[in-house]
């Protein structure tokens, strides 16, 4: 997975677009305004988030009076 900024290639509309995504999805990409294609400014990859399941921990609380 890639996170990307990308931009709009109609000069008149200038659209900067934040996406995450594969590779030829983000390439794949039009401006919702203009239809036009989107050009890949910058890019970076990402992992996919991992879930870490913890221990429930049990804690000891002093009796009400």
């Amino acid at each position: 997975m890639f996170h990307a900024t990308l931009v709009c290639t109609d000069e008149d509309c200038a659209v900067e677009v934040e996406a995450w995504g594969e590779l030829q999805e983000l390439e794949a990409m039009v401006c919702d305004g203009c239809a036009c294609v989107l050009l890949v400014l910058s890019l970076g990859h990402v992992e996919p988030p991992l879930v870490v399941h913890l221990p429930q921990r049990s804690v000891r609380l002093p009796r009400a009076a």
